[in-house]
């Protein structure tokens, strides 16, 4: 999901239509008062990079943001538990904020 949003975002940016980057807004969430708009492609490659750094920090962020799991949905997905998943997401989300802002 996250790869068809950016890449929809970059069809959108390109000259021939326009040029204008949209932002996405943020649903009610744990991001949403620190970071209520971003860009799309912009959160891709910063899902990308951390990704890089910490794969599973990276896929705690896409399930809890894109896919709305909740921690119990994540932890059995990812077969970790829960107290990992929140560590996790903890860790993902300031960092994300950090990147986006």
């Amino acid at each position: 999901m996250r790869q068809v949003l950016a890449d929809h975002a970059r069809g959108q940016s390109r000259d021939k239509r326009g040029g204008g980057r949209k932002r996405l807004t943020l649903g009610p969430g744990s991001m949403a008062a620190a970071v209520s708009e971003f860009d799309a492609i912009e959160f891709n490659d910063a899902l990308e990079h951390l990704a890089s750094l910490n794969e599973r920090h990276a896929q705690v962020a896409e399930l809890r943001l894109l896919g709305a799991m909740s921690v119990l949905e994540i932890a059995d997905h990812l077969g970790i538990g829960e107290a990992t998943v929140k560590r996790d997401w903890q860790m993902a989300k300031l960092w994300l904020m950090r990147e986006l802002a």
